[in-house]
């Protein structure tokens, strides 16, 4: 009768399952991440309350203020909201004032890439923005607001891979095909003369190449794919020379689709 009434031994499964409901939080009450969560945010509201700065709806999200440079990050925008509307709503953070610049990043054929990049006239706005704004809902988004990093430099072809080598293009060295001035039709409307890959001369392609004359092809270490021996290649095998076979009958007076055999089955 006890072995009855004992319950049934929980399997690792259901064991992991009672953890992560304990931690998220069940029918007993907020978990311990909620917690967390919620001692998190009363710090933060206390240190602005002890700077003496407003405390907005969006302070239980915030991060770190901006140092610096004014510039913040706005990610997880929506496809259809403009840079306009995006503006509007950064310069109505109190604090924040109207943006120097808010844009949304665009492929070029103008499709939204889904983040923008608003320059703030102060560090204090910036801090503002990100503290408002970050987990804010905007056209069914919520946005990830930051601090925005260092913009990455711009690579100078010209000084990196682009000196010594011939461009494809004119020929001139100093820069690469695609840095061209000419383009890619010379600048008149002709096309312009193509560069040998080869020497970096004007006037013939790599497989006219003078540098390409006279160049014997050493095939006396390599191995016939054909019959296994070394000395030649494949198109040069002997076994290639003679007369092919009947794939039926194995003579050498026809082929396999003229063999009398075939016919007769």
């Amino acid at each position: 009768p006890r072995a009855a009434l004992r319950p049934a031994p929980r399997t690792a499964g259901a064991r992991r399952r009672g953890a992560r409901e304990l931690y998220r939080g069940g029918v007993g009450g907020p978990g311990v991440q909620a917690q967390q969560q919620q001692q998190q945010q009363q710090q933060q509201q206390a240190v602005l309350m002890d700077a003496g700065q407003p405390v907005t709806a969006g302070v239980m999200n915030a991060t770190p203020a901006a140092t610096g440079s004014g510039r913040v990050f706005i990610g997880n925008v929506a496809w259809a909201t403009t840079s306009e509307e995006l503006a509007a709503v950064v310069a109505q953070v109190p604090g924040a004032g109207v943006p120097l610049s808010c844009e949304v990043a665009r492929t070029r054929t103008g499709r939204s890439i889904g983040y923008a990049v608003a320059q703030l006239p102060t560090v204090e706005a910036a801090a503002a923005v990100i503290a408002a704004l970050n987990a804010y809902e905007l056209a069914g988004r919520r946005l990830v607001v930051r601090e925005d990093r260092a913009p990455r430099k711009a690579v100078d072809s010209t000084t990196a891979r682009g000196v010594g080598k011939a461009c494809h293009t004119c020929g001139e060295v100093g820069h690469l095909k695609r840095d061209c001035p000419q383009g890619g039709d010379g600048g008149d409307g002709a096309a312009a003369p193509k560069a040998c890959h080869t020497c970096g001369d004007v006037g013939h392609l790599k497989r006219e190449c003078p540098k390409n004359v006279g160049r014997a092809v050493d095939n006396s270490q390599k191995a016939c794919h054909q019959c296994g021996e070394v000395g030649h290649i494949r198109r040069e095998c002997p076994q290639n020379q003679e007369p092919r076979a009947c794939h039926t009958c194995g003579a050498s007076d026809h082929l396999k689709r003229e063999c009398p055999q075939q016919s007769a089955n």
